[in-house]
């Protein structure tokens, strides 16, 4: 699974011969192109309106996705101090702190979203 879980990040054809399924590879490659795509269509959004909260948290789970974590927070952050009251940056946040281990700050986040939620934003 790591290796999967590599190639579908970095396209590294040693990797993907490692795998030794054609069909999966092509499989990956097909994921990873929608993402590029779908990342290059976020940043489109956010070049015509920057202030697009919506836009910035996708972008930001796409970051974590590709492993670029200074990116997803810095988008996040933008995020919460656009539109405090969007539950999805705070569910971003969240899982921000749990990939960083900060277990405690991941729980307090997924209050404030799920709250958030719960009052119908």
């Amino acid at each position: 699974w790591p290796n999967f879980k590599t190639y579908l990040k970095t396209g590294d054809p040693v990797v993907g011969k490692q795998l030794d399924r054609p069909q999966v590879v092509a499989m990956l490659d097909d994921a990873r192109a929608q993402r590029v795509y779908a990342e290059a269509q976020l940043r489109e959004i956010l070049t015509l309106n920057p202030q697009e909260v919506w836009a910035k948290n996708y972008l930001a789970f796409l970051s974590f996705e590709r492993g670029d974590m200074p990116q997803a927070e810095r988008l996040i952050r933008e995020s919460i101090t656009t539109d405090p009251e969007n539950p999805l940056s705070h569910l971003a946040l969240g899982q921000l702190y749990l990939q960083q281990g900060k277990l405690k700050e991941f729980a307090a986040q997924m209050k404030v979203a799920f709250d958030l939620r719960a009052q119908g934003k």
